[in-house]
């Protein structure tokens, strides 16, 4: 929910429960989630707490909920979806890995150029002759980490120049 509009600060993503007349209780609010995908799964644990993944950066946390009270139960790397969680405690989650990539496929070409360089190669530009293309190789999904580095690459193959640090 946001208040005025989409800036962090006014927005936020809460748990909440409904009995069986309807009303409902939140049992927790993250604030500044503008597009509410931090918190990603959703299960009951043992003794009817409730137990959530939260992406914090790079890493995912698990959580559980009993009344007002959170208690972190793990943290590591990498991006985590809690699918399940069974009597005894074990859980179940899913890890996502996100790919992207640049195909160049030129008219007449049967198939499509590979020209990514890691796995997070985003496409910038397209020179006018259609040879050469600018791109960004960044470990996030929208770039701005000390990562990210800005390359020139022939749409025919070939090596990329590697132009600076940084986003162009």
């Amino acid at each position: 929910r946001c208040l005025s509009d989409w800036s962090s600060d006014v927005c936020s993503s809460d748990l909440e429960t409904f009995d069986r007349e309807g009303h409902r209780k939140t049992l927790f609010t993250k604030h500044g989630d503008t597009a509410g995908d931090t918190l990603t799964g959703l299960a009951w644990g043992p003794g009817g707490e409730l137990w959530f993944t939260e992406l914090l950066g790079d890493q995912t946390a698990l959580w559980a909920l009993t009344g007002r009270a959170q208690r972190l139960l793990w943290r590591g790397p990498g991006s985590f979806e809690l699918m399940d969680v069974s009597p005894e405690g074990r859980v179940l989650l899913a890890a996502h890995q996100v790919r992207r990539g640049v195909l160049v496929q030129r008219a007449g070409e049967a198939t499509a150029r590979d020209l990514s360089i890691l796995s997070g190669t985003q496409l910038l530009g397209l020179s006018a002759d259609g040879r050469s293309i600018l791109i960004l190789e960044s470990p996030g999904m929208d770039g701005g980490t000390a990562l990210d580095r800005t390359y020139l690459r022939p749409t025919g193959g070939g090596p990329a120049l590697n132009l600076s640090k940084g986003s162009p």
